[in-house]
């Protein structure tokens, strides 16, 4: 990598331009991640503090989970694709097409994961699948639209529009929780958690159609260039997602309510952390797709904002994590431990997923795919080792173990491409 980080920028105008609205996404980005990273944290810890029972926040949160599960399968690698997009003259037809694949996607996945719930679902809900087959479907979808929502706002720089679509549900969910209208506690729980932010997609598509930023297209609207690449993307968008998932339900399946609510809200807390160096390389990746003057300048800029704002967090989280958290309790108390580890894997995950964006606007698929199936092979293949003999631990040190070698992927990765010649897109997009 150090080769790439080593050239020089071209000075002028537009370079200055573009440097400016990379500050400025990465300044609103950071913000919408705290803000929405602050409500979840809150609301985690409201439902807590307001429920009788811990088990039904562990059963909530379990089952939340399964619906991000959802989301996180049918649509990451939509907004890869809008970004790198963002500069072709049908991005509007881009983002229609690709909002209607993925919302078909999860509207589909959804109606069937009551019934693979099978009799666990019927016990968080007191209802039957078929019941509940149907709302699933529909706050599955229209989470999974936020995806693409934002995306396109990020990709038109309509920052502030990310925001309010971010932080609005949010926040408002968290009062909700004073509410206990269902004699199912955890029920009310999940559906606090997920109405909101699906109404927010369904508002935001509405919005991006008024301001003529979001055509209606058929899935197959999208050309063979483009399914290629978004077909691509997803898979290797889906290897690194799915660990924050699939970790937690791997977690849920060995411990009790009460731990496996307190671990909930702290693995939250990782994945919000690492959400950071993500946030700002999205932020890099449609920049660099809409002018690719001072493109070295800007990734090295984004690869020192990484490191430096993961170093300050790991600092809050040492300090901070266990007063925080044993005021909530014994259980969280116990679970404090494992937060500094996970910052350092959110850390280390600042300069993987720079080497990965690196990948990404070259289109080199071979090493986007590298780097994003070591880390969901690695984390979910020693998870499946560890966490049987020590749920919490086991699901730490998998995590941290695989970013690392992810981490050693990405720059020797980078160095060996850069070393080479160009490849052919790579070339293309030079030009």
């Amino acid at each position: 990598m150090s080769e790439v980080l080593a050239e020089s920028s071209n000075p002028g105008a537009v370079a200055d331009t573009a440097d400016r609205e990379l500050t400025r996404g990465a300044l609103w980005g950071t913000a919408t991640l705290g803000v929405t990273a602050a409500a979840g944290f809150g609301f985690w810890i409201v439902a807590a503090l307001t429920s009788t029972d811990a088990g039904d926040v562990g059963r909530a949160a379990a089952w939340f989970s399964l619906v991000q599960l959802v989301v996180m399968v049918c649509g990451v690698g939509a907004p890869i694709l809008i970004h790198r997009s963002g500069g072709e003259r049908s991005i509007s037809g881009i983002t229609g097409a690709a909002a209607a694949t993925v919302t078909m996607l999860a509207f589909s996945l959804g109606l069937l994961a009551p019934f693979v719930a099978g009799s666990n679902w019927n016990e968080l809900s007191g209802s039957s699948g078929a019941r509940l087959s149907l709302p699933l479907a529909l706050v599955a979808a229209g989470a999974t639209l936020t995806l693409v929502v934002d995306a396109r706002f990020v990709s038109s720089r309509a920052w502030r529009s990310v925001f309010i679509r971010s932080a609005t549900p949010a926040i408002a969910r968290v009062p909700l929780l004073l509410l206990d209208p269902w004699q199912d506690r955890a029920s009310w729980i999940v559906a606090v958690a997920l109405v909101p932010l699906a109404a927010s997609g369904l508002f935001g598509g509405l919005v991006l159609w008024r301001r003529h930023l979001i055509e209606m297209a058929a899935p197959w609207r999208l050309s063979p260039e483009h399914r290629t690449f978004l077909g691509a993307q997803h898979v290797g968008a889906l290897a690194t997602q799915a660990p924050f998932h699939v970790i937690p339900l791997l977690v849920a399946g060995r411990v009790a309510g009460q731990t496996n609510a307190a671990f909930y809200l702290v693995w939250s807390i990782g994945v919000m952390v690492i959400m950071l160096p993500q946030t700002l390389t999205q932020v890099l990746l449609s920049e660099v797709s809409l002018e690719r003057e001072n493109r070295v300048g800007r990734i090295r800029r984004t690869l020192g904002a990484n490191i430096i704002a993961g170093m300050a967090v790991w600092v809050a989280a040492s300090l901070l994590s266990a007063p925080v958290l044993g005021l909530l309790g014994h259980s969280y108390a116990e679970v404090a431990p494992i937060v500094p580890w996970l910052v350092a894997a959110a850390l280390v995950f600042g300069v993987t997923s720079v080497g990965l964006t690196e990948a990404r606007l070259a289109r080199d698929s071979w090493l986007t795919n590298a780097i994003t199936w070591t880390i969901a092979v690695g984390s979910i293949g020693l998870g499946l080792l560890l966490i049987p003999g020590r749920p919490v631990w086991g699901a730490v040190t998998a995590w941290v173990a695989a970013n690392v070698v992810a981490m050693v992927v990405a720059v020797i990765g980078v160095e060996r491409r850069v070393i080479g010649p160009p490849t052919g897109s790579e070339a293309t997009d030079a030009g």
